[in-house]
């Protein structure tokens, strides 16, 4: 799911929950909300972060659940164009 950046916490939780399987991937390893909440966490940050940085572009994927931490596994970014 996209949306324009910056993304708060609540709006990233959002982004997270909308994704297919996600959650009955997690629940193999017990309660899943903490790995949801963490990775929403991620993705707010990595928003804000972007917003300041200025770039044009940013794509994270895939990002992986490990057991115990989410990992960026890929990412693509853009810098701002020269005016």
């Amino acid at each position: 799911r996209l949306s324009p950046a910056p993304v708060d916490r609540r709006q990233a939780r959002r982004m997270v929950d909308g994704v297919a399987g996600l959650r009955a991937a997690l629940e193999r390893s017990g309660d899943p909300t903490p790995a949801l909440d963490e990775l929403a966490a991620i993705v707010a940050e990595a928003s804000r972060r972007f917003v300041d940085s200025g770039f044009e572009e940013m794509e994270m994927n895939p990002i992986a659940h490990t057991g115990d931490r989410w990992e960026i596994l890929d990412a693509f970014i853009v810098g701002r164009r020269p005016e």
